[in-house]
């Protein structure tokens, strides 16, 4: 009588073995940015004495412009970036993982003309 009991417990694990796998892990990733990232690359094309036009035309509008202590001007590319991943097994586990990355690109400027470029 004691196997009876267990034969519907069995087949319905079996069963559940066999359908569940497929659809009970998942995962999915998503990236939020902002600002203007501009590589090292691109930084580097950028050269003492070159203008501030020139330098517009590559990295595009500034996010702000701040006057410098030797009456020049300093230009600055913000940026930030923020992944998000999470994956779980259904009604068993789940995790989440955020990373952020921030950070800016500089070009200060006398009388027009780039004197020095950095990123930080």
């Amino acid at each position: 009588m004691n196997s009876r009991r267990q034969l519907p417990l069995v087949a319905t694990l079996l069963a559940a073995s066999l359908i569940l796998p497929s659809c009970l892990v998942g995962s999915s990733s998503t990236t939020e940015s902002s600002g203007r990232f501009v590589s090292a690359e691109t930084l580097g094309r950028v050269s003492v004495g070159e203008s501030e036009s020139f330098v517009q035309s590559l990295l595009g509008e500034p996010s702000e412009k701040i006057d410098s202590s030797t009456g020049g001007q300093i230009w600055k590319w913000a940026y930030s970036s923020t992944t998000k991943k999470t994956g779980g097994v259904f009604l068993l586990a789940s995790s989440s993982n955020s990373s952020s990355e921030t950070g800016a690109t500089y070009v200060e400027f006398q009388d027009s003309k780039v004197i020095r470029s950095w990123r930080d």
